[in-house]
């Protein structure tokens, strides 16, 4: 038996997320992405605030907000301890089809991104997720022998961009602190971060944990300016303290 229900007032309806698994279609350049946002009519158990339920986007769910304004794209989010909230490229098409939503973008072309985009290209990234918003009229719910099931017509569509793990806790990280950008100045350091790039956020701070007491405080200002010997040569760091280094102040909170 099927019964019509009201939309529920504790249902949640603003900064929702949602993931699909992907895989990334061979580009000629390198720094194309291709693949689906979202999928229709794809029927997926949530659990939220207000319990468990059924829930599907319906095709047309995302007519109206990509006609109004192309969404951000992004990486986990926003969430990486030094990506944050920096786009990954421009999206260039957003369009719905039979299947879902379907994506493609440039990808751009510098350090920061590269690592992302190598872990796309080796398959290490296999979750595309998308934050969004239910419209105040934009789900119908209707009762199925006592399962809730909920249809979402229309969405304000935030960003859409890769995940490393599909299904997490987000966290925001919007703006990198003075000593991440001086840290920066250093062509070791950046290499460092580069590798770095391509761990999950609990590797990162796992080795910042674990890092020697003696890089243990943060970096101020003149943390990239080596203190010199009494013989005048300037000491330098090893690998190993190098990216524990970098990975301090990668999890530092700003």
């Amino acid at each position: 038996m099927t019964e019509t229900l009201t939309v529920r007032d504790s249902a949640q309806r603003d900064n929702l997320t949602r993931s699909v698994d992907f895989r990334a279609e061979p580009s000629a350049d390198g720094l194309t992405l291709e693949g689906y946002g979202a999928v229709f009519n794809d029927w997926t158990e949530i659990n939220d605030r207000s319990g468990s339920f059924q829930e599907r986007i319906a095709p047309g769910a995302f007519k109206r907000t990509i006609g109004q304004r192309m969404p951000v794209l992004q990486f986990d989010h926003g969430a990486h301890p030094l990506i944050g909230s920096i786009p990954l490229g421009r999206i260039t098409s957003l369009t719905e089809d039979d299947h879902g939503l379907k994506l493609r973008a440039k990808l751009s072309d510098n350090w920061l991104v590269e690592p992302v985009r190598d872990a796309i290209r080796d398959e290490a990234v296999t979750g595309m997720s998308f934050r969004f918003r239910v419209t105040d009229a934009g789900d119908t719910w209707e009762m199925r022998d006592g399962i809730e099931y909920r249809t979402i017509t229309e969405v304000e569509l935030y960003e859409v961009g890769p995940v490393v793990f599909p299904a997490y806790d987000s966290t925001s990280v919007s703006v990198r602190s003075r000593q991440t950008a001086l840290a920066l100045t250093d062509s070791e350091v950046r290499r460092e971060v580069a590798a770095l790039l391509a761990m999950s956020t609990d590797d990162i701070r796992a080795l910042a944990d674990d890092s020697p007491a003696d890089i243990a405080a943060p970096v101020d200002d003149h943390a990239e300016t080596v203190e010199a010997s009494a013989t005048g040569h300037a000491k330098t760091r090893t690998r190993n303290q190098r990216r524990a280094l970098v990975a301090r102040v990668l999890t530092l909170e700003v």
